[in-house]
């Protein structure tokens, strides 16, 4: 696959850990809506739900953009070596 494709799919994890997190949201908001105000467990487990969605797609973010990050940098040393920088002294004597 070339660069542009790698990263297509990348932007697509992305945005499918964001719905999730956003659609776990509100099913999460509905039943604590229902639930007695002093049913203070209930309310906790709702939450800790949430935070586990939401902190896992934090480090699935963190890890897709350490993804793209190699994908960008193996793509920009792929084009180096074909064209020099004009200011590297080795480089631009060739």
């Amino acid at each position: 696959m070339n660069t542009a494709a790698d990263l297509i799919l990348i932007l697509m994890a992305f945005l499918l850990a964001v719905v999730t997190v956003i659609a776990v949201t509100f099913r999460e908001r509905h039943p604590a809506e229902k639930v007695d105000a002093t049913d203070v467990d209930a309310s906790r487990a709702a939450d800790k739900r949430v935070m586990v969605v939401a902190l896992g797609s934090i480090s699935a973010g963190i890890a897709l953009t350490l993804i793209a990050g190699a994908i960008m940098l193996g793509s920009f040393c792929a084009y180096a070596q074909d064209v020099p920088f004009p200011f590297h002294p080795t480089l631009s004597s060739r």
